[in-house]
Protein backbone atom coordinates (compact mmCIF):
# COMPACT_ATOMS: atom_id res chain seq x y z
CA UNK A 1 0.00 0.00 0.00
CA UNK A 2 2.82 2.17 0.46
CA UNK A 3 4.24 1.62 -2.95
CA UNK A 4 0.76 2.53 -4.17
CA UNK A 5 0.50 5.79 -2.10
CA UNK A 6 -2.55 5.09 -0.30
CA UNK A 7 -0.36 5.11 2.38
CA UNK A 8 2.27 6.83 3.98
CA UNK A 9 5.42 5.60 6.51
CA UNK A 10 6.76 8.08 8.43
CA UNK A 11 10.53 5.99 9.44
CA UNK A 12 11.10 7.99 12.22
CA UNK A 13 8.19 8.08 14.43
CA UNK A 14 6.71 4.59 13.08
CA UNK A 15 3.10 6.39 12.01
CA UNK A 16 1.17 5.84 9.51
CA UNK A 17 -0.49 8.73 7.35
CA UNK A 18 -3.70 7.59 5.31
CA UNK A 19 -4.06 9.38 1.79
CA UNK A 20 -7.26 11.44 2.17
CA UNK A 21 -9.11 10.01 -0.49
CA UNK A 22 -9.34 6.55 1.21
CA UNK A 23 -10.58 8.28 4.22
CA UNK A 24 -13.61 9.76 2.21
CA UNK A 25 -14.16 5.91 0.95
CA UNK A 26 -14.49 4.97 4.38
CA UNK A 27 -16.58 7.98 5.47
CA UNK A 28 -18.91 7.47 2.78
CA UNK A 29 -19.24 2.86 3.28
CA UNK A 30 -18.94 2.27 0.03
CA UNK A 31 -19.66 -1.02 -0.59
CA UNK A 32 -18.94 -2.40 -4.07
CA UNK A 33 -15.14 -2.80 -5.71
CA UNK A 34 -16.34 -0.34 -8.62
CA UNK A 35 -17.20 2.34 -6.22
CA UNK A 36 -13.93 2.53 -4.47
CA UNK A 37 -11.93 1.77 -7.81
CA UNK A 38 -14.45 5.08 -9.45
CA UNK A 39 -13.39 7.43 -6.07
CA UNK A 40 -9.82 6.05 -6.29
CA UNK A 41 -9.33 6.79 -10.02
CA UNK A 42 -11.97 8.86 -11.16
CA UNK A 43 -13.43 8.50 -14.83
CA UNK A 44 -13.13 11.98 -17.01
CA UNK A 45 -16.48 11.09 -18.55
CA UNK A 46 -17.85 11.70 -21.94
CA UNK A 47 -17.13 14.73 -24.14
CA UNK A 48 -19.92 16.97 -26.18
CA UNK A 49 -17.48 17.48 -28.77
CA UNK A 50 -16.25 15.62 -31.78
CA UNK A 51 -13.21 15.37 -33.65
CA UNK A 52 -13.53 17.43 -36.22
CA UNK A 53 -14.23 20.48 -33.56
CA UNK A 54 -10.48 20.52 -33.49
CA UNK A 55 -9.80 20.63 -36.90
CA UNK A 56 -8.05 24.00 -36.69
CA UNK A 57 -5.20 22.27 -35.01
CA UNK A 58 -5.55 19.31 -36.71
CA UNK A 59 -1.94 18.47 -37.51
CA UNK A 60 -1.49 19.07 -33.44
CA UNK A 61 -3.97 16.73 -32.52
CA UNK A 62 -3.16 13.93 -35.19
CA UNK A 63 0.25 14.41 -34.18
CA UNK A 64 -0.94 13.97 -30.20
CA UNK A 65 -2.84 10.90 -31.06
CA UNK A 66 0.43 9.59 -32.97
CA UNK A 67 2.79 9.50 -29.75
CA UNK A 68 -0.20 8.26 -27.45
CA UNK A 69 -1.29 5.46 -29.93
CA UNK A 70 2.42 4.25 -30.22
CA UNK A 71 3.42 4.81 -26.37
CA UNK A 72 -0.10 2.75 -25.40
CA UNK A 73 1.41 -0.45 -28.31
CA UNK A 74 5.15 -0.23 -26.86
CA UNK A 75 3.84 0.41 -23.29
CA UNK A 76 6.54 3.13 -23.20
CA UNK A 77 6.96 4.50 -19.76
CA UNK A 78 7.38 8.28 -18.97
CA UNK A 79 5.35 9.77 -22.01
CA UNK A 80 3.74 12.90 -21.23
CA UNK A 81 1.81 15.09 -23.04
CA UNK A 82 1.19 18.96 -22.08
CA UNK A 83 -2.05 20.58 -23.22
CA UNK A 84 -2.51 24.32 -22.66
CA UNK A 85 -4.46 27.51 -23.79
CA UNK A 86 -6.57 29.99 -22.20
CA UNK A 87 -9.40 28.94 -20.28
CA UNK A 88 -12.90 27.34 -22.22
CA UNK A 89 -10.36 26.16 -25.20
CA UNK A 90 -12.01 22.79 -24.48
CA UNK A 91 -8.49 21.38 -23.22
CA UNK A 92 -10.38 18.81 -20.95
CA UNK A 93 -12.45 17.91 -23.83
CA UNK A 94 -9.75 17.35 -26.15
CA UNK A 95 -8.32 14.76 -23.81
CA UNK A 96 -11.47 13.28 -23.59
CA UNK A 97 -11.63 13.27 -27.96
CA UNK A 98 -8.08 11.76 -27.91
CA UNK A 99 -8.93 9.21 -25.53
CA UNK A 100 -12.15 8.27 -27.55
CA UNK A 101 -10.27 8.73 -30.99
CA UNK A 102 -7.56 5.99 -29.18
CA UNK A 103 -10.73 3.42 -27.62
CA UNK A 104 -9.25 4.00 -24.27
CA UNK A 105 -10.55 4.78 -20.86
CA UNK A 106 -9.37 8.21 -19.67
CA UNK A 107 -9.13 8.65 -15.67
CA UNK A 108 -8.53 11.76 -13.50
CA UNK A 109 -7.46 10.76 -10.28
CA UNK A 110 -8.80 13.03 -7.52
CA UNK A 111 -11.68 14.02 -9.97
CA UNK A 112 -14.50 13.65 -7.28
CA UNK A 113 -12.82 15.67 -4.75
CA UNK A 114 -12.04 18.83 -7.32
CA UNK A 115 -14.66 21.15 -5.92
CA UNK A 116 -13.66 20.10 -2.22
CA UNK A 117 -11.33 22.89 -0.73
CA UNK A 118 -9.85 19.84 1.16
CA UNK A 119 -8.09 18.08 -1.69
CA UNK A 120 -4.48 19.33 -1.59
CA UNK A 121 -1.89 19.11 -4.05
CA UNK A 122 -0.04 16.33 -2.48
CA UNK A 123 -3.63 14.05 -2.36
CA UNK A 124 -3.59 14.97 -6.26
CA UNK A 125 0.03 13.83 -7.06
CA UNK A 126 -1.06 10.59 -4.58
CA UNK A 127 -3.91 9.88 -6.42
CA UNK A 128 -1.66 9.81 -9.63
CA UNK A 129 0.40 7.68 -8.29
CA UNK A 130 -2.00 5.37 -6.91
CA UNK A 131 -3.53 5.35 -10.64
CA UNK A 132 -0.53 4.50 -12.05
CA UNK A 133 0.23 1.27 -9.13
CA UNK A 134 -3.06 -0.10 -10.31
CA UNK A 135 -3.50 0.81 -13.99
CA UNK A 136 0.27 -0.51 -15.01
CA UNK A 137 -1.16 -4.19 -15.07
CA UNK A 138 -4.47 -3.86 -16.63
CA UNK A 139 -5.11 -2.63 -20.14
CA UNK A 140 -4.11 0.23 -22.58
CA UNK A 141 -5.47 3.71 -20.67
CA UNK A 142 -4.78 7.30 -20.19
CA UNK A 143 -4.38 9.21 -16.95
CA UNK A 144 -5.20 12.79 -17.13
CA UNK A 145 -3.78 15.51 -14.47
CA UNK A 146 -6.09 18.75 -15.30
CA UNK A 147 -4.88 22.51 -14.31
CA UNK A 148 -2.09 21.85 -13.13
CA UNK A 149 -0.49 25.17 -12.84
CA UNK A 150 -3.23 26.16 -9.93
CA UNK A 151 -1.66 23.50 -8.08
CA UNK A 152 1.71 23.79 -8.67
CA UNK A 153 1.47 27.96 -8.35
CA UNK A 154 -0.24 27.28 -4.66
CA UNK A 155 3.01 24.96 -3.67
CA UNK A 156 5.57 26.61 -5.26
CA UNK A 157 8.79 26.87 -2.15
CA UNK A 158 10.90 29.90 -1.79
CA UNK A 159 13.50 27.57 -2.92
CA UNK A 160 12.36 26.66 -6.72
CA UNK A 161 11.37 23.73 -5.99
CA UNK A 162 7.30 22.22 -5.30
CA UNK A 163 7.09 21.24 -1.46
CA UNK A 164 4.46 22.12 0.51
CA UNK A 165 5.41 22.11 4.41
CA UNK A 166 4.41 18.75 5.68
CA UNK A 167 3.03 17.57 2.55
CA UNK A 168 6.49 15.22 1.86
CA UNK A 169 5.89 16.18 -1.79
CA UNK A 170 9.28 17.43 -3.71
CA UNK A 171 10.46 18.00 -6.77
CA UNK A 172 12.18 14.93 -6.80
CA UNK A 173 8.90 13.35 -6.53
CA UNK A 174 7.44 14.94 -9.24
CA UNK A 175 10.12 14.53 -11.33
CA UNK A 176 9.54 10.52 -10.48
CA UNK A 177 5.81 10.81 -11.46
CA UNK A 178 6.72 11.89 -14.75
CA UNK A 179 9.80 10.22 -15.73
CA UNK A 180 8.31 6.65 -14.44
CA UNK A 181 4.76 6.52 -15.42
CA UNK A 182 3.77 3.01 -16.75
CA UNK A 183 0.81 4.74 -17.72
CA UNK A 184 0.44 7.47 -20.80
CA UNK A 185 -0.56 10.73 -18.89
CA UNK A 186 -2.19 13.70 -20.22
CA UNK A 187 -1.58 17.69 -18.31
CA UNK A 188 -3.70 20.57 -18.91
CA UNK A 189 -2.97 23.91 -18.10
CA UNK A 190 -4.26 27.80 -18.85
CA UNK A 191 -0.80 28.98 -19.13
CA UNK A 192 3.35 27.26 -18.79
CA UNK A 193 4.19 30.37 -17.51
CA UNK A 194 4.02 29.19 -13.70
CA UNK A 195 4.96 25.84 -15.13
CA UNK A 196 9.16 25.39 -14.07
CA UNK A 197 11.37 24.35 -16.53
CA UNK A 198 12.48 21.87 -15.32
CA UNK A 199 9.24 20.14 -15.58
CA UNK A 200 8.68 20.98 -19.05
CA UNK A 201 11.74 19.34 -19.83
CA UNK A 202 10.12 16.28 -19.24
CA UNK A 203 7.09 16.65 -21.08
CA UNK A 204 7.54 14.04 -24.31
CA UNK A 205 4.97 16.74 -26.35
CA UNK A 206 3.57 20.06 -25.45
CA UNK A 207 0.74 21.70 -27.53
CA UNK A 208 -1.33 24.77 -27.18
CA UNK A 209 -4.80 24.92 -27.89
CA UNK A 210 -5.91 28.04 -29.24
CA UNK A 211 -9.90 29.05 -29.90
CA UNK A 212 -11.75 27.52 -32.78
CA UNK A 213 -12.04 29.65 -36.13
CA UNK A 214 -15.72 30.71 -36.32
CA UNK A 215 -16.89 28.18 -38.63
CA UNK A 216 -16.13 25.56 -36.16
CA UNK A 217 -17.84 27.78 -33.25
CA UNK A 218 -20.59 28.21 -35.54
CA UNK A 219 -21.32 24.57 -35.04
CA UNK A 220 -20.66 24.17 -31.53
CA UNK A 221 -23.24 26.80 -30.87
CA UNK A 222 -25.62 24.76 -33.18
CA UNK A 223 -25.03 21.75 -30.74
CA UNK A 224 -25.51 23.43 -27.41
CA UNK A 225 -28.46 25.42 -28.61
CA UNK A 226 -30.05 21.82 -29.96
CA UNK A 227 -28.94 20.23 -26.62
CA UNK A 228 -30.94 22.95 -24.38
CA UNK A 229 -33.44 22.95 -26.28
CA UNK A 230 -33.81 26.25 -27.65
CA UNK A 231 -33.97 25.56 -31.78
CA UNK A 232 -35.95 29.09 -31.99
CA UNK A 233 -32.09 30.26 -31.83
CA UNK A 234 -30.71 28.16 -34.04
CA UNK A 235 -30.12 31.62 -36.42
CA UNK A 236 -28.47 33.27 -33.89
CA UNK A 237 -25.63 30.80 -34.45
CA UNK A 238 -23.73 32.53 -36.52
CA UNK A 239 -23.73 35.79 -35.49
CA UNK A 240 -22.79 34.34 -31.99
CA UNK A 241 -19.82 32.97 -33.28
CA UNK A 242 -18.79 35.62 -35.26
CA UNK A 243 -19.56 38.29 -32.03
CA UNK A 244 -17.31 36.25 -29.62
CA UNK A 245 -14.86 33.76 -29.54
CA UNK A 246 -16.12 31.91 -27.04
CA UNK A 247 -15.13 28.61 -26.66
CA UNK A 248 -17.20 25.24 -26.01
CA UNK A 249 -17.06 25.38 -22.20
CA UNK A 250 -18.40 29.18 -22.06
CA UNK A 251 -21.02 29.03 -24.87
CA UNK A 252 -22.42 25.78 -22.83
CA UNK A 253 -22.63 27.87 -19.96
CA UNK A 254 -23.79 31.00 -21.18
CA UNK A 255 -26.57 29.30 -23.00
CA UNK A 256 -27.66 27.28 -19.61
CA UNK A 257 -27.77 30.45 -17.94
CA UNK A 258 -29.86 32.42 -20.40
CA UNK A 259 -32.21 29.25 -20.58
CA UNK A 260 -32.59 29.52 -17.08
CA UNK A 261 -33.18 33.34 -16.85
CA UNK A 262 -36.28 32.40 -19.34
CA UNK A 263 -33.87 34.51 -22.52
CA UNK A 264 -33.19 34.75 -25.86
CA UNK A 265 -30.16 35.70 -27.96
CA UNK A 266 -29.42 39.08 -26.00
CA UNK A 267 -29.32 37.16 -22.80
CA UNK A 268 -26.86 35.07 -24.13
CA UNK A 269 -24.81 37.89 -25.18
CA UNK A 270 -24.62 38.87 -21.81
CA UNK A 271 -23.75 35.31 -19.95
CA UNK A 272 -20.66 34.94 -22.54
CA UNK A 273 -19.41 38.60 -21.98
CA UNK A 274 -19.54 37.89 -18.73
CA UNK A 275 -18.10 34.75 -18.34
CA UNK A 276 -15.22 35.61 -21.35
CA UNK A 277 -14.56 39.05 -19.48
CA UNK A 278 -13.78 36.75 -15.75
CA UNK A 279 -12.11 34.24 -16.89
CA UNK A 280 -9.91 35.94 -19.43
CA UNK A 281 -9.70 39.04 -18.41
CA UNK A 282 -10.97 41.13 -21.03
CA UNK A 283 -13.86 40.84 -23.23
CA UNK A 284 -12.97 38.88 -26.54
CA UNK A 285 -16.11 40.04 -28.34
CA UNK A 286 -15.69 42.31 -31.47
CA UNK A 287 -16.20 45.29 -30.28
CA UNK A 288 -15.97 47.28 -33.48
CA UNK A 289 -18.80 45.27 -35.41
CA UNK A 290 -21.28 48.25 -35.05
CA UNK A 291 -18.68 50.08 -37.46
CA UNK A 292 -19.29 50.28 -41.08
CA UNK A 293 -16.83 50.73 -43.84
CA UNK A 294 -18.52 53.91 -45.74
CA UNK A 295 -16.04 55.31 -48.74
CA UNK A 296 -17.51 58.14 -49.25
CA UNK A 297 -16.71 58.96 -45.48
CA UNK A 298 -12.85 57.67 -45.66
CA UNK A 299 -10.24 60.13 -46.94
CA UNK A 300 -7.44 58.39 -47.37
CA UNK A 301 -4.01 59.87 -49.52
CA UNK A 302 -4.92 58.14 -52.93
CA UNK A 303 -7.30 55.85 -54.06
CA UNK A 304 -8.66 52.97 -51.66
CA UNK A 305 -11.25 51.63 -54.58
CA UNK A 306 -8.06 51.26 -57.15
CA UNK A 307 -5.96 49.46 -54.02
CA UNK A 308 -8.96 47.20 -53.50
CA UNK A 309 -9.40 45.64 -56.74
CA UNK A 310 -6.03 45.33 -57.67
CA UNK A 311 -5.51 43.27 -53.85
CA UNK A 312 -9.02 41.45 -54.16
CA UNK A 313 -7.68 40.61 -58.02
CA UNK A 314 -7.61 36.60 -57.94
CA UNK A 315 -4.21 37.15 -59.67
CA UNK A 316 -2.84 39.08 -57.05
CA UNK A 317 -0.52 37.67 -54.65
CA UNK A 318 -1.56 37.51 -50.96
CA UNK A 319 1.79 38.58 -48.63
CA UNK A 320 0.94 42.10 -48.52
CA UNK A 321 1.34 44.10 -45.45
CA UNK A 322 -0.78 47.47 -44.67
CA UNK A 323 0.34 50.11 -42.39
CA UNK A 324 -2.70 52.25 -42.01
CA UNK A 325 -1.81 55.70 -40.09
CA UNK A 326 -3.59 58.54 -38.84
CA UNK A 327 -5.97 60.49 -36.28
CA UNK A 328 -8.39 58.02 -34.13
CA UNK A 329 -12.21 57.64 -36.28
CA UNK A 330 -10.51 57.94 -39.57
CA UNK A 331 -11.90 54.32 -40.29
CA UNK A 332 -8.27 52.85 -40.17
CA UNK A 333 -9.89 49.57 -39.12
CA UNK A 334 -12.89 49.70 -40.30
CA UNK A 335 -11.41 49.69 -43.89
CA UNK A 336 -9.03 46.28 -42.88
CA UNK A 337 -11.90 44.85 -42.42
CA UNK A 338 -13.81 45.52 -44.98
CA UNK A 339 -11.14 44.83 -47.38
CA UNK A 340 -10.37 41.15 -45.27
CA UNK A 341 -14.17 40.65 -46.30
CA UNK A 342 -13.51 40.86 -49.80
CA UNK A 343 -10.64 38.42 -49.88
CA UNK A 344 -13.38 36.45 -47.85
CA UNK A 345 -10.62 36.13 -44.68
CA UNK A 346 -11.50 36.29 -41.12
CA UNK A 347 -10.34 38.92 -38.97
CA UNK A 348 -8.23 38.12 -36.11
CA UNK A 349 -7.22 41.66 -34.51
CA UNK A 350 -5.04 42.19 -31.67
CA UNK A 351 -4.59 45.48 -29.75
CA UNK A 352 -1.24 46.03 -27.58
CA UNK A 353 -3.56 44.61 -24.38
CA UNK A 354 -3.73 41.44 -26.07
CA UNK A 355 -0.13 40.67 -26.54
CA UNK A 356 2.17 42.20 -23.74
CA UNK A 357 3.13 40.12 -21.15
CA UNK A 358 4.86 40.72 -17.52
CA UNK A 359 6.51 37.48 -17.93
CA UNK A 360 10.25 37.44 -19.50
CA UNK A 361 9.68 36.15 -23.48
CA UNK A 362 5.70 36.60 -23.26
CA UNK A 363 5.50 38.91 -24.89
CA UNK A 364 7.38 37.75 -27.76
CA UNK A 365 5.31 34.40 -27.32
CA UNK A 366 2.43 36.19 -27.66
CA UNK A 367 3.39 37.74 -31.22
CA UNK A 368 5.09 34.51 -32.81
CA UNK A 369 1.42 32.68 -31.97
CA UNK A 370 -0.44 35.70 -33.29
CA UNK A 371 1.41 35.19 -37.02
CA UNK A 372 0.99 31.56 -36.46
CA UNK A 373 -2.70 31.03 -35.59
CA UNK A 374 -3.50 33.84 -38.46
CA UNK A 375 -1.64 31.12 -40.54
CA UNK A 376 -3.39 28.39 -39.90
CA UNK A 377 -6.43 29.49 -39.67
CA UNK A 378 -5.38 31.60 -42.86
CA UNK A 379 -6.83 34.47 -41.17
CA UNK A 380 -6.51 38.54 -42.38
CA UNK A 381 -3.92 39.70 -39.10
CA UNK A 382 -4.63 42.88 -38.01
CA UNK A 383 -2.32 44.68 -34.94
CA UNK A 384 -4.13 47.93 -33.44
CA UNK A 385 -1.61 50.35 -31.18
CA UNK A 386 0.98 49.02 -33.86
CA UNK A 387 3.35 51.64 -32.25
CA UNK A 388 3.25 49.59 -29.00
CA UNK A 389 4.78 46.76 -30.73
CA UNK A 390 6.44 48.39 -33.39
CA UNK A 391 8.25 51.16 -31.34
CA UNK A 392 11.03 52.78 -32.35
CA UNK A 393 14.22 50.59 -30.84
CA UNK A 394 16.50 53.95 -30.43
CA UNK A 395 14.34 55.48 -27.48
CA UNK A 396 13.85 52.24 -26.07
CA UNK A 397 14.11 51.87 -22.27
CA UNK A 398 14.05 48.59 -21.20
CA UNK A 399 15.56 44.95 -23.26
CA UNK A 400 12.20 43.88 -24.04
CA UNK A 401 11.34 46.41 -26.02
CA UNK A 402 13.61 45.75 -28.26
CA UNK A 403 13.31 42.20 -28.40
CA UNK A 404 9.51 42.77 -29.23
CA UNK A 405 10.25 44.66 -31.90
CA UNK A 406 12.52 42.76 -33.24
CA UNK A 407 10.35 39.71 -33.10
CA UNK A 408 7.69 41.43 -34.75
CA UNK A 409 9.93 42.46 -37.68
CA UNK A 410 11.51 38.72 -38.08
CA UNK A 411 7.47 37.53 -38.03
CA UNK A 412 6.46 40.52 -40.31
CA UNK A 413 9.29 39.27 -43.49
CA UNK A 414 8.29 35.82 -43.30
CA UNK A 415 4.19 35.83 -43.01
CA UNK A 416 2.56 34.36 -45.72
CA UNK A 417 -0.87 36.32 -45.54
CA UNK A 418 -2.27 39.79 -45.80
CA UNK A 419 -1.80 41.19 -42.18
CA UNK A 420 -2.23 44.84 -40.95
CA UNK A 421 -1.01 47.31 -38.53
CA UNK A 422 -2.78 50.72 -37.43
CA UNK A 423 -1.26 53.43 -35.32
CA UNK A 424 -2.47 57.21 -34.66
CA UNK A 425 1.28 57.35 -33.89
CA UNK A 426 3.43 56.56 -37.27
CA UNK A 427 6.51 59.07 -36.00
CA UNK A 428 6.93 56.39 -33.08
CA UNK A 429 7.28 53.76 -35.16
CA UNK A 430 10.78 52.03 -35.71
CA UNK A 431 12.18 52.52 -39.35
CA UNK A 432 12.76 49.24 -40.03
CA UNK A 433 9.51 48.44 -39.42
CA UNK A 434 8.29 51.25 -42.37
CA UNK A 435 10.50 49.67 -44.92
CA UNK A 436 8.76 46.18 -44.19
CA UNK A 437 5.35 47.50 -45.22
CA UNK A 438 4.04 46.88 -48.51
CA UNK A 439 1.74 49.82 -48.64
CA UNK A 440 1.31 52.51 -46.18
CA UNK A 441 -1.62 54.82 -45.86
CA UNK A 442 -2.91 57.79 -44.47
CA UNK A 443 -6.17 58.04 -43.25
CA UNK A 444 -7.02 61.80 -42.56
CA UNK A 445 -10.23 64.10 -41.22
CA UNK A 446 -13.16 64.30 -43.20
CA UNK A 447 -13.41 67.12 -46.15
CA UNK A 448 -16.57 69.58 -46.35
CA UNK A 449 -18.36 67.44 -48.71
CA UNK A 450 -17.61 64.52 -46.93
CA UNK A 451 -19.13 66.25 -43.68
CA UNK A 452 -22.09 66.87 -45.51
CA UNK A 453 -22.26 63.92 -46.60
CA UNK A 454 -21.42 62.20 -43.02
CA UNK A 455 -24.57 64.90 -41.74
CA UNK A 456 -26.88 62.65 -43.95
CA UNK A 457 -25.72 59.46 -43.36
CA UNK A 458 -25.43 59.56 -39.41
CA UNK A 459 -28.36 62.47 -38.84
CA UNK A 460 -30.44 62.40 -41.98
CA UNK A 461 -30.42 66.50 -41.85
CA UNK A 462 -28.41 68.65 -44.07
CA UNK A 463 -25.45 70.04 -42.74
CA UNK A 464 -25.07 73.99 -41.46
CA UNK A 465 -22.57 76.34 -42.70
CA UNK A 466 -20.66 75.94 -39.73
CA UNK A 467 -20.28 72.52 -39.79
CA UNK A 468 -18.72 72.61 -43.24
CA UNK A 469 -15.87 74.58 -41.34
CA UNK A 470 -14.74 72.15 -38.48
CA UNK A 471 -11.54 70.96 -39.42
CA UNK A 472 -10.84 67.90 -37.67
CA UNK A 473 -13.81 65.67 -37.49
CA UNK A 474 -14.15 61.71 -38.55
CA UNK A 475 -16.84 59.43 -39.24
CA UNK A 476 -15.69 58.32 -35.07
CA UNK A 477 -16.79 61.56 -34.07
CA UNK A 478 -20.59 61.14 -35.91
CA UNK A 479 -21.03 58.43 -34.26
CA UNK A 480 -19.79 59.38 -30.51
CA UNK A 481 -22.44 62.89 -31.26
CA UNK A 482 -25.34 60.76 -32.74
CA UNK A 483 -25.41 58.07 -29.27
CA UNK A 484 -24.92 61.71 -27.58
CA UNK A 485 -27.61 63.31 -29.29
CA UNK A 486 -29.99 60.54 -29.15
CA UNK A 487 -30.19 60.34 -25.09
CA UNK A 488 -30.56 64.41 -25.30
CA UNK A 489 -33.46 63.83 -27.64
CA UNK A 490 -31.41 66.52 -30.11
CA UNK A 491 -31.23 64.23 -33.00
CA UNK A 492 -33.44 66.81 -35.07
CA UNK A 493 -31.72 69.71 -33.79
CA UNK A 494 -28.95 70.45 -36.55
CA UNK A 495 -26.98 73.68 -34.33
CA UNK A 496 -27.13 71.93 -31.51
CA UNK A 497 -25.40 68.72 -33.28
CA UNK A 498 -22.96 71.45 -34.48
CA UNK A 499 -22.11 72.42 -31.35
CA UNK A 500 -21.66 68.67 -29.85
CA UNK A 501 -19.20 67.94 -33.39
CA UNK A 502 -17.47 71.49 -32.23
CA UNK A 503 -16.90 70.10 -28.81
CA UNK A 504 -15.81 66.60 -29.95
CA UNK A 505 -12.85 68.71 -32.25
CA UNK A 506 -11.55 71.62 -29.29
CA UNK A 507 -11.43 68.03 -27.26
CA UNK A 508 -8.95 67.03 -29.88
CA UNK A 509 -7.50 70.38 -29.10
CA UNK A 510 -8.56 71.91 -31.91
CA UNK A 511 -7.83 76.07 -31.70
CA UNK A 512 -10.45 77.85 -33.09
CA UNK A 513 -12.74 74.48 -33.81
CA UNK A 514 -14.47 76.83 -36.80
CA UNK A 515 -11.96 77.84 -39.07
CA UNK A 516 -10.70 77.60 -42.53
CA UNK A 517 -8.99 74.36 -43.95
CA UNK A 518 -6.36 74.60 -46.33
CA UNK A 519 -5.92 72.41 -49.02
CA UNK A 520 -4.15 69.39 -49.04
Amino acid sequence: MANSGLIEIDNDGGSIKVMEVVRRIVSERCRSVEAVRSRLLGMAGKSDLHWSDFRHVAKERDYVCGILRGALRSKAPGINVLVYGPPGTGKTEFCRIVARKLGVPLYLPGAGNRSDPGIEWRDRVIAAKFSQHVLRTGGPALILFDEMEDALEAHMSDYGGYRRRGTGITKLAINHLLENSPIPMLWTANSIEMVPDYLLRRMTHIMELRVPPTDVRTRVWRRVLKRQDLPHLFDAAQDLAKQFKAAPGIADAAVRAAKLAGGGRDEIKRSVGNLDKVLNGRLRHDAHTIERYNPALTNADGSLLNLEKKLVSPQAKRNFSLCLYGPPGTGKSAWVRHLAGRLRMEVRQHRASDLLSMWVGGTEKSIAGAFEEAKDNEEFLVFDEADSFLQDREQAVRSWEITAVNEMLTQMESHPLPFACTTNLLDHLDRASLRRFTFKIRFDYLMPEQIRGAFITFFGLEAPPDALRLTTLTPGDFAVVRRRAEVLGALNDPAQLTVMLSEECEVKGQQGSIGFRTGK
